[in-house]
């Protein structure tokens, strides 16, 4: 099967949103996979490393997010304010590390403080703590696109 037939019908973007609802919002190949309908793996990658689905590399991991995959099949885009509308809608505006860690596909602790750290992913020290507005991790998300 090659990227061309992994589109069968499209749809409105509200019905990908939800048909895609009980999937996360940012996802690994794995996944990718899943959503088209149990395609190979082989196939996962060469979406993701051709272009034709929206990636971003966090650590050592392609990353991508529903959404992408949603504009990929649709073969439409969303605006930057759609980003904000639909994802991470089960977390609170402010997130600790714990739940970063979660956002991105459970990512480990080390990674994302080194995130923070360098910047990449902006983080504000309360206490003994970071704190993550949900819009950061977002921009980080949308800036880091590797297309």
């Amino acid at each position: 099967m090659d990227m061309d037939q992994v589109i069968i019908r499209q749809f409105p973007l509200s019905d990908y949103i939800n048909m895609f609802a009980d999937y996360p919002d940012v996802i690994g190949t794995k996944t990718l996979c899943q959503m088209l309908d149990q395609v190979s793996q082989k196939l996962g990658y060469r979406l993701i490393n051709s272009g034709a689905v929206k990636s971003i590399q966090i650590g050592r991991e392609h990353k991508t997010l529903k959404l992408w995959i949603i504009e990929y099949l649709a073969g439409e885009t969303f605006s930057i304010s759609d980003y904000y509308k639909y994802m991470f809608t089960e977390y609170p505006d402010m997130v600790g590390v714990d739940l970063l860690c979660k956002m991105l596909d459970n990512i480990s602790s080390r990674l994302a403080y080194r995130l923070i750290k360098t910047g990449e992913v902006r983080g504000k020290r309360i206490g003994r703590e970071f704190k993550i507005a949900k819009v950061w991790i977002i921009e980080y998300l949308l800036s880091a696109t590797s297309v």
